[in-house]
């Protein structure tokens, strides 16, 4: 899954990133080693946790299937993230 920053100037991929945090002062950054990126700042640290929330609810909408013969398939893939503009998120 890509995540689109709230900018909307940058895009990352959820495969490559090694963590995702929130910061007190509302900045969510994305990690990849010693690479780091910030991917949204918010008005609060909540509503970054909001977004962080929102963000693994996406996430999880990823499933697999399989019936007795071992087929796997992948469900409900979702194939980008946008972070939301601060109004947009109620906490």
């Amino acid at each position: 899954m890509l995540i689109r920053s709230k900018s909307k100037q940058s895009i990352v991929n959820l495969d490559n990133i090694d963590t995702i945090t929130v910061s007190s002062t509302g900045e969510i950054y994305s990690f990849n080693g010693a690479s780091k990126a910030r991917i949204g700042k918010y008005s609060t640290e909540e509503k970054a946790i909001k977004v962080l929330d929102m963000l693994q609810e996406t996430y999880l909408q990823y499933g697999t299937i399989s019936n007795n013969r071992g087929i796997y398939g992948v469900v409900t893939v979702p194939k980008i993230f946008q972070m939301p503009q601060d109004d947009e998120v109620e906490v």
